[in-house]
């Protein structure tokens, strides 16, 4: 008796299954939703009829030459993240100290390196070293004796100055960043008033 229901429940899938199928293949949109209401019935008896619908159409998307929504999620996120980086900007480097290796590539990129001081200026990239507080000509004319990398005076002064810029800049933006935070954990006007 238990194996006439077993077989009974295996042709009631089998039933729902193919016309499931032939929706599909027709095209019937009604004839697609009104089986997958039954096999969504069907489930609570018959857990495997969801795991065969899946199936099917897993089938129907590789033969379709269709990607699963993940991969295409994951297709959009590299493509934002090469076009608009600042979408996804962590802010991490406010966060960290500014290094003379920063000031020496910022130098560069504006081309405020003389043509003397520009092998200085290349030794002082990607150099980690943090800038020294404040950044005065003494403490700056210490930090260029301490990284033995020569430079002429003109140098060293344009180095403080933009290192003073950029600090500036810095610390402008972790305000901003702090404002949008302050912001962000705040409720807005129009919140409050819906709750008043």
């Amino acid at each position: 008796m238990q194996d006439d229901r077993e077989t009974e429940r295996m042709r009631a899938r089998e039933r729902l299954l193919d016309r499931y199928v032939l929706a599909i293949d027709s095209g019937d949109l009604e004839g697609m939703a009104a089986a997958l209401d039954a096999a969504y019935e069907a489930s609570s008896a018959d857990p495997e009829v969801s795991h065969l619908i899946t199936q099917i159409n897993r089938a129907y998307c590789e033969e379709e030459g269709l990607t699963p929504l993940a991969a295409d999620g994951q297709l959009v996120r590299e493509i934002l993240r090469r076009c608009v980086p600042s979408a996804f900007d962590t802010h991490d480097h406010l966060k960290r100290s500014l290094t003379v290796g920063d000031v020496a590539s910022r130098l560069q990129a504006q081309g405020r390196v003389r043509p003397g001081d520009d092998k200085t200026n290349h030794a002082l990239l990607g150099n980690t070293v943090p800038l020294p507080k404040p950044l005065t000509g003494p403490t700056i004319k210490k930090l260029a004796g301490e990284l033995g990398t020569g430079g002429s005076e003109f140098y060293w002064r344009t180095f403080r100055d933009e290192a003073i810029t950029m600090g500036i800049s810095r610390s402008h933006d972790q305000a901003k960043l702090a404002a949008r935070a302050r912001r962000a954990r705040r409720p807005s006007r129009q919140n409050k008033k819906k709750h008043d």
